[in-house]
């Protein structure tokens, strides 16, 4: 309440792991998600899709706001590149140390850093449980949840 807004109870929330959440908000079933989530409720999302794709090209992660099965709206968020970032994979890269980004975004959204050099691999939440049982930082190879320093 401290802007003033007055926070109403959801009911009925479950989370569709790599998709989104639904649940009931004030009477109405809303839903909260990415593209496989809409696909999957099979909403027609032509007009919001071609904005989200505009959002994504801008670095921002987009999700669809559905209401009582219409499509309501997008949200996005986004972590604009800080301006040392450049600066510091190139470092980085004076000392032999390859950058990888890995993320669960959408391609467009992860090209949007296209201006740094790293590489980029995208994961599928169902992928992300299999990571490598090793990894290599510098010369030294190391077991995740390891200090490697």
């Amino acid at each position: 309440m401290e802007r003033g807004i007055k926070l109403i109870t959801a009911s009925a929330f479950e989370s569709l792991t790599g998709k989104g959440v639904t649940g009931k908000v004030d009477g109405h079933k809303v839903s909260l998600g990415n593209r496989a989530l809409i696909q999957e409720l099979g909403i027609e999302t032509d007009e919001l899709a071609t904005k989200a794709e505009g959002l994504r090209a801008d670095g921002q992660t987009v999700m669809f706001v559905i209401v009582d099965g219409q499509a309501g709206g997008l949200i996005s968020v986004g972590d604009p590149i800080k301006e040392s970032t450049p600066e510091a994979i190139r470092q980085l890269h004076a000392e032999g140390i390859r950058i990888v980004m890995l993320t669960g975004d959408s391609e467009t959204t992860a090209r949007a850093g296209r201006s740094l050099t790293i590489l980029k691999a995208r994961l599928r939440v169902e992928t992300m449980g299999h990571r490598p049982t090793r990894r290599r930082t510098s010369s030294n190879t190391c077991s995740p949840g390891t200090d490697c320093t």
